[in-house]
């Protein structure tokens, strides 16, 4: 009983901290009292050192929500929460499962009823009006659809159905469902806050070691299908070698030490198409180095040999990826930053740190699971420090100073964290003088032909982004970022 009243009021809680409020502290309180609940009713394990990183992460999330308010800091803020509370609920051993089981456990696959504790006792005998109730919802639901089929499609029905239920209907016109499915989605969270997890939606092997696997084939048989395996392997690697070194050498030839710009040539088609098609090589790479090293071929007697022809291809794709940088940096240089190629530079460190784990795999004969564990941790890490690197700021700050002052998108500013706008305030000449540098192109590919109408679009933002925050409360939806942010505002544009 005394969880089902803890139920009631977190759903309370819920309901004053999010009800027409902006994410903002809202977020950061509701989720440590999901996890000092957690804590409270479960204990805490000190000698359970895979959750101090989950902890350690979420808290690097905190900060940047807080501090930053950035799309960035929301998402990681979530995937940090979520990962943190799914292990806590089930331990296991990456960052991986532990974002997928809870995501998993939310959704309700796990054996749970409304309440965190049973209404009434096992063995007690529920009232009549409780059970004909829960019989009758599925049959009254299915009735009220045969009532708008056929009122729908018979008007002298429709009549007779507005007389009798009329009122009936008129009662649920007034109802707000926004507010009652905000109320239900409440329900559903706090559930999963209660919820203790028995449902796991996969688990890694927690050995990170190949185990050689023995079947009933006779050892000949056995022995023969590994050799035409390995046979096949070393003929795709030497080919895959080959054709790698080929475009690894035009790749360092041109755009490494011979780049440049030619006349009517298309560097973004040139970055866009370049940069995709290498990023689906590279993942492909990946699939078949964990694909030819999954099992015995590794303990083959003879395999030194495809060994090292793994590991030159690594090698080799990982020179890819430092072409993929050097295209991007080129696009910087020359178009400006942007949050889509900082995205592809925070991709391009986890392909990387993929690159090195499968060298690592490959020489210790781990397995796929220590893979996706050191990768996912790799991965929760970086998203957590990204979280608290204020990426508009630092793509405002680049793009003013741009040596390239006609080629800067400055529509773009605009499209940038509010958090920004003051300091766009500040540099109104700059972006002056790179709508008049653009004036002067070719063609023109960017809305504002003069500073005014961009002046004037970024004080309507500015006073629409005011406007948001002052129909929220003060303590809520509070972040240190809008705080700062809504006074340097009211002072320009007072």
């Amino acid at each position: 009983m005394k969880n089902n009243l803890l139920f009631i009021a977190f759903i309370f809680v819920y309901h004053f901290l999010f009800w027409q409020e902006l994410p903002g502290l809202n977020l950061v309180l509701f989720g440590l009292a999901a996890i000092i609940l957690h804590y409270v009713q479960n204990g805490f394990k000190s000698d359970d050192k895979l959750q101090f990183l989950f902890a350690g992460c979420h808290l690097l999330s905190i900060v940047g929500l807080l501090t930053l308010h950035s799309n960035a800091s929301f998402l990681v803020f979530f995937l940090t929460f979520i990962s943190y509370l799914g292990y806590l609920k089930f331990p296991q051993s990456s960052a991986w499962e532990g974002f997928f089981s809870g995501i998993y456990n939310f959704i309700g696959f796990g054996k749970r009823g409304l309440f965190p504790e049973r209404i009434f006792p096992e063995g007690q005998k529920r009232p009549a009006t409780i059970l004909y109730t829960k019989l009758a919802i599925v049959p009254i639901l299915i009735l009220i659809i045969y009532v708008g089929v056929f009122s729908a499609g018979n008007s002298i029905f429709r009549d007779l159905n507005s007389s009798i239920f009329g009122r009936f209907f008129s009662f649920f016109e007034n109802i707000s469902w926004a507010h009652f499915f905000f109320i239900l989605l409440g329900a559903a969270i706090v559930r999963w806050f209660f919820q203790k997890s028995d449902t796991s939606f996969f688990s890694l092997n927690k050995d990170s070691s190949l185990m050689r696997l023995r079947g009933k084939q006779t050892r000949h048989k056995l022995t023969m299908g590994l050799k035409h395996e390995y046979i096949s392997a070393l003929i795709l690697f030497v080919l895959l070698n080959v054709l790698f070194a080929v475009v690894n050498f035009i790749d360092i030839r041109w755009v490494w030490f011979q780049f440049y710009v030619p006349a009517h040539f298309s560097l973004k088609e040139f970055v866009h198409d370049g940069v995709g098609f290498l990023i689906l090589s590279l993942l492909m790479s990946m699939g078949l180095v964990l694909f030819y090293f999954r099992k015995n071929l590794n303990f083959y007697p003879n395999s030194a040999l495809l060994k090292k022809l793994g590991y030159l291809w690594l090698i080799q794709n990982g020179i890819l990826a430092i072409s993929v940088v050097i295209r991007t940096s080129y696009y910087i240089d020359f178009h400006g930053l942007a949050s889509k190629r900082i995205g592809l530079l925070v991709f391009l460190a986890m392909v990387f740190t993929g690159l090195v784990s499968l060298f690592i795999k490959i020489a210790f004969q781990k397995n796929g699971s220590f893979i996706i564990r050191v990768n996912s941790a790799f991965a929760l890490i970086l998203f957590s420090l990204c979280s608290v690197v204020n990426w508009d700021k630092m793509i405002a700050k680049v793009n003013l100073h741009h040596a390239v002052a006609h080629e800067i998108d400055v529509d773009n500013y605009l499209q940038l964290n509010p958090r920004v706008y003051p300091y766009l305030f500040e540099n109104l000449d700059k972006i002056e003088m790179q709508i008049n540098r653009h004036n002067n192109n070719e063609v023109r590919w960017i809305d504002y032909e003069d500073i005014e109408s961009f002046k004037e679009a970024l004080v309507h933002q500015s006073h629409k982004y005011l406007q948001e925050r002052e129909a929220v409360s003060d303590f809520a939806s509070w972040t240190w970022a809008d705080a700062k942010t809504e006074n340097a505002l009211k002072a320009i544009l007072n």
